[in-house]
């Protein structure tokens, strides 16, 4: 996140993973009502929003996670970073690859070098 703050990358979100981010907060870790707000100001100033264009049914285990797929195709990203098992395991979808966060912060660390 320091990274997208920075300028140093760019984060692209569809309504669709807003909406599941949100929900997740909420359901999940109890968010209140005002912590919420704050989260999505945060999200919505710190990500570019993309409108994707077409289905993606590429992970059968998770459907859910094929709006990241969409999402990241639309935005033209190079790489989607992601604890997700379902979506690691694809290790590429078309040019975009699918990394864990350690894994991207060691290439951008040598890019940097």
């Amino acid at each position: 996140m320091e990274m997208a703050v920075s300028g140093e990358v760019l984060l692209f979100i569809s309504d669709a993973i807003r909406q599941e981010t949100l929900r997740v907060l909420r359901d999940k870790f109890g968010f209140s009502q005002e912590r919420l707000a704050r989260a999505k100001r945060y999200i919505d100033t710190s990500t570019t929003r993309v409108k994707p264009s077409r289905k993606i049914d590429a992970i059968k285990e998770d459907p859910d996670d094929n709006r990241v797929l969409e999402c990241a195709e639309a935005a033209g990203c190079e790489y989607i970073i992601t604890g997700d098992l379902d979506l690691l395991r694809l290790h590429k979808y078309g040019e975009i690859r699918i990394v864990t966060v350690r894994s991207f912060l060691e290439q951008a660390d040598k890019l940097r070098d």
